[in-house]
């Protein structure tokens, strides 16, 4: 959870203060990662709260997304 944590506030750090739109995508993949292996671990003790997750499991995908347009753009 802290490692997704911190992925999450590092990419608008990257994107948003340093401008660094490509490093910004690569750590969006991480924090997807992150997203997933957290997902999969709360489902096993949870289902309904893995669930909860999935909004933003999709909401970091349209994210990454985002996030490539732009750098391909610029």
């Amino acid at each position: 959870f802290c490692l997704n944590a911190f992925f999450n506030a590092y990419w608008s750090y990257l994107f948003f203060y340093k401008h660094m739109i490509g490093y910004a995508l690569i750590d969006a993949l991480l924090l997807q990662v992150t997203t997933m292996l957290l997902f999969v671990l709360i489902s096993h003790s949870s289902r309904a709260i893995g669930l909860l997750l999935l909004p933003y499991v999709t909401w970091n995908l349209f994210a990454i997304v985002l996030n490539f347009m732009i750098w391909r753009m610029n």
